[in-house]
């Protein structure tokens, strides 16, 4: 089952979440998204950032282990608050 999530605060983009029996819950007891899905035009703004961090990352490999650090980080600073 996927819910149909707006565009979660980027413009250009929209976002769909899958939640079923298997996705665990949160404390609050709310469903978690398993998978997000994100669909915008080649046009969009939010493509072309992605776009541009993608290009970027690979141009510059050193950067990639300096963001893979950061994010290992914050996945444990704020396990249990995603969105912070």
């Amino acid at each position: 089952m996927s819910d149909h999530e707006g565009n979660l605060g980027v413009e250009g983009r929209e976002a769909f979440g899958r939640r079923d029996g298997r996705v665990p819950y949160n404390p609050d007891n709310q469903p978690n998204a398993e998978h997000h899905l994100y669909v915008c035009t080649q046009e969009s703004e939010a493509f072309i950032k992605h776009i541009v961090f993608r290009d970027i990352l690979r141009q510059h490999t050193h950067l990639v282990d300096e963001y893979a650090e950061i994010k290992k980080k914050l996945a444990t600073i704020y396990r249990d608050n995603r969105q912070a």
